[in-house]
C-alpha cells in the first residue's frame, strides 16, 4: 500500500506540531504547505529541516494533480474560527481525502472512534468510546476521557480535561488547561477559556471563563463568528 502524500493547508506555529506528528508516525509524506498569508518559498519556522511554502489556497487542484492524494489542515485556534471548516470542506470540493493524524505518544482506546482529518497530539489521551469528529483537534496533552464527544472543527486546546461523558459542539474551542465536569453539554460555535472550570452546559455561540465558567457573551452560531487563527 502506497504511504500517502499530504499537503498542509496553513503553516504556522500549529502546523509544526501536526508535521511533527505525521513525521514520527511515519504513515504518511508531506508535500508541503498551502497559506494565503505566506509567500511562496518561504520555509516553516520551528520545524526540523523546514518545509517550503508552495502558494496559497488556489493550487489546490494543481497539487492534486501532482500526486498529491490527502490533506491536513494545519492551522489552529484561539477561539471559534470558520476558516478551518472552509478549508476542510474546500479540499474535500477539490477530490483530495482528509489525513487523519495521530502522534505516536498519544494514548486512544481501541474502542474510541478518530474521524478522517481528526488530529490527536503528543501525550494527549482518549479514553474508551469516545468519539473525535472530522477536522477536530485534541491537543497536546490534553484528555478526552470515556464516552465523551468532540464535535468535527471542534479544538480541544493543549492540557485540557474533558470527563466523561462530555459533549463539545461542532466548531467549539476548548482553552488550555481548562477542565470541563462530567456529562456537560457545550453546544456549537462556542469558546471556554484557558484555566476555565466548567460546571454546567451552555447552548450554542456561548463564550464563557471563570471558575466556575460564566456567560459572558453569545452569538448566533454561524461563519460570522471569528477567532484567532495559530
Amino acid at each position: 500500500m502506497n504511504t500517502p502524500l499530504v499537503i498542509f493547508l496553513g503553516a504556522g506555529g500549529h502546523a509544526a506540531s501536526v508535521v511533527d506528528a505525521v513525521r514520527l508516525s511515519g504513515v504518511g509524506d508531506v508535500y508541503g504547505f498551502l497559506d494565503a498569508c505566506a509567500q511562496s518559498g518561504d520555509r516553516l519556522e520551528g520545524l526540523s529541516g523546514g518545509l517550503n511554502v508552495i502558494g496559497d489556497d488556489c493550487l489546490l487542484p494543481d497539487v492534486r494533480a501532482k500526486g498529491v492524494t490527502h490533506f491536513a489542515v494545519s492551522v489552529g485556534s484561539v477561539g471559534y474560527a470558520p476558516v478551518r471548516k472552509r478549508l476542510f470542506e474546500l479540499a474535500v470540493e477539490c477530490g483530495l481525502l482528509p489525513f487523519t493524524v495521530v502522534h505516536p505518544s498519544a494514548m486512544v482506546s481501541p474502542s474510541a472512534v478518530i474521524h478522517p482529518g481528526a488530529q490527536v497530539l503528543a501525550g494527549a489521551v482518549v479514553g474508551a468510546g469516545a468519539v473525535v469528529g472530522g477536522n477536530a483537534i485534541v491537543n497536546s496533552g490534553a484528555i478526552v476521557e470515556h464516552r465523551c464527544v468532540v464535535g468535527a472543527h471542534a479544538h480541544v486546546a493543549s492540557g485540557a480535561c474533558l470527563a466523561g461523558q462530555v459533549l463539545v459542539g461542532e466548531a467549539s474551542f476548548v482553552g488550555a488547561r481548562a477542565v470541563i465536569r462530567q456529562g456537560v453539554e457545550i453546544g456549537a460555535g462556542c469558546t471556554i477559556g484557558m484555566g476555565s472550570v466548567v460546571t454546567r452546559s451552555f447552548a450554542d455561540g456561548v463564550t464563557a471563563f471563570g471558575v466556575p465558567a460564566r456567560e459572558v457573551r453569545r452569538e448566533v452560531f454561524g461563519d460570522n463568528l471569528e477567532g484567532e487563527l495559530v
